[in-house]
C-alpha cells in the first residue's frame, strides 16, 4: 500500500461520523495557540479594520488544521522507531521473521488512541506482553509490551486519550512500544500514517504560529 493511497484513506477517515473530542497530543505541555481575542487585544485604540481580515484567514487556516487533528494523534510523545516494519532477524532467537508493526523507543512513557475508535481486545499475550487493539472501522491498532492498561474493553475512546503506559513485558529485550496497523484485517507498515500525523501535528504547532506572529510585526 504506497503512500499517497493511505494518506487519501486517512482523509477520508477523518470526515466520518465521530463523536470523539479533541483531546491534546502532548498533555504535559501547553498548546501554542493564539486566540484571536489577545491578538485583538494588543492593538486596543488602534483602527483594526484593514488587519482583522488577515488574522481571521490565518485563523480559519488553524481550525481546519485542529478538525483534522481531532481525529489523529501519535501513540507517544516522542516518536523514534527502534525496529521496522517487515522482515527482520529477531532479536531473541536470531532468525528471520516478518515483523507485523514497528518498536518505537519507551521510558515509562503515556500511551495513546490514534484515532477515535472502540477498545475490542485486550490482556497478556506471550509475545506481545500486556497489549490493547482498538478497531477504529476500516483500521484497528494494536500497542504492545505495556506496563498498565487504563482502557476496558468496548470502551470507546478519542484520538490523543491515554490508554496505557509503556513497559517491558511479553517477549522483550528491553522496554518499548510495539505498535501494529491493520487496515481491512491485514497488516501494514504503519511508518506513512505515523509520518502524517507527525506532519500535520508539526505544521499545527509551528508554521501558523510563526504566521500569525509575522502578520504582528509589520503592524
Amino acid at each position: 500500500m504506497n503512500k499517497s493511497r493511505l494518506f487519501l484513506i486517512i482523509i477520508l477517515l477523518g470526515v466520518t461520523k465521530s463523536n470523539a473530542q479533541f483531546n491534546s497530543i502532548y498533555p504535559k505541555t501547553n498548546e501554542n495557540k493564539v486566540p484571536t481575542k489577545s491578538i485583538l487585544q494588543r492593538n486596543q485604540g488602534k483602527e483594526n479594520a484593514e488587519r482583522i481580515p488577515v488574522i481571521d484567514s490565518l485563523e480559519e487556516k488553524r481550525k481546519a488544521m485542529y478538525n483534522a487533528r481531532k481525529n489523529v494523534s501519535l501513540p507517544i510523545d516522542n516518536l523514534h522507531v527502534t525496529s521496522p516494519y517487515g522482515l527482520r532477524e529477531h532479536p531473541i532467537d536470531g532468525k528471520m521473521k516478518e515483523h507485523k508493526g514497528v518498536d518505537l523507543r519507551a521510558n515509562n512513557d503515556y500511551i495513546y488512541s490514534v484515532m477515535p475508535g472502540k477498545v475490542i481486545r485486550l490482556g497478556n499475550d506471550k509475545k506481545l506482553g500486556k497489549y490493547i487493539e482498538i478497531d477504529h472501522g476500516d483500521f484497528k491498532t494494536i500497542y504492545g509490551h505495556l506496563q498498565t492498561i487504563s482502557v476496558k474493553v468496548k470502551q470507546s475512546v478519542s484520538a490523543g486519550q491515554i490508554i496505557a503506559i509503556s513497559g517491558n513485558t511479553g517477549n522483550s529485550t528491553g522496554e518499548h512500544l510495539h505498535f501494529g496497523l491493520k487496515y481491512n484485517n491485514v497488516y501494514i507498515d504503519p511508518v506513512p500514517f505515523l509520518d502524517y500525523v507527525k506532519t500535520l501535528i508539526d505544521w499545527v504547532r509551528t508554521d501558523l504560529s510563526r504566521q500569525i506572529d509575522a502578520t504582528l510585526k509589520k503592524e
